[in-house]
């Protein structure tokens, strides 16, 4: 893997001590429109 994309897989702390395993996320309107079994479809 690329290093300059390393950071990516880390560990990251907001302000607010909410803690993530890694820097991707995903936003919440998409978590909104999932089915039932909260997954993202391709509708």
């Amino acid at each position: 893997m690329n290093s300059k994309y390393n950071n990516l897989f880390e560990t990251f702390k907001f302000p607010c001590r909410i803690t993530t395993r890694n820097r991707l996320v995903m936003a919440s309107m998409t978590t909104w429109s999932s089915n039932e079994y909260r997954t993202i479809s391709d509708d």
